[in-house]
């Protein structure tokens, strides 16, 4: 895959990358990824040609990361390529819903267990509604 994708910045594209290295408070991986494509931009005026290696040597990136970043520039632009992508879907499912709802506000809206210290707030503590709650579930 080396060398399918070549950075060519513009001067506007390059000015920002440098503003984003040099000023401001940014995501570190935000700043790796403008100084990456700075260091791999074609179209520099600098002397030497920096390969995928050495920037990868350079910056503590892996070659591999580097063509990641160099295809979603040359595919998506300069803004995708140095943010996250947004996830589609949430992490994980609600939890928190149906029967298991209803029965752990009933346990916890209900009188406090034996061995609670007495005082103006009774509650129950957390473990001991984890295991009624694991004991209901065994049913």
């Amino acid at each position: 895959m080396a060398g399918h994708y070549w950075i060519t910045l513009d001067a506007a594209e390059r000015a920002a990358l440098e503003e984003i290295t040099r000023t401001g408070v940014r995501a570190a991986k935000t700043v790796l990824y403008a100084r990456a494509l700075l260091l791999l931009d074609k179209n520099a005026d600098s002397v030497k040609r920096w390969t995928v290696a050495s920037v990868g040597e350079a910056l503590g990136m892996t070659a591999r990361t580097l063509e990641h970043l160099k295809e979603r520039f040359v595919k998506y632009g300069l803004d995708a390529a140095l943010e996250r992508k947004k996830p589609v879907k949430p992490s994980r499912k609600l939890i928190f819903a149906g029967d298991f709802a209803a029965r752990l506000t009933q346990l916890a809206c209900s009188e406090a267990p034996a061995g609670v210290p007495a005082g103006p707030f009774v509650y129950w503590p957390k473990s001991w509604l984890n295991y009624r709650l694991f004991l209901w579930f065994q049913r």
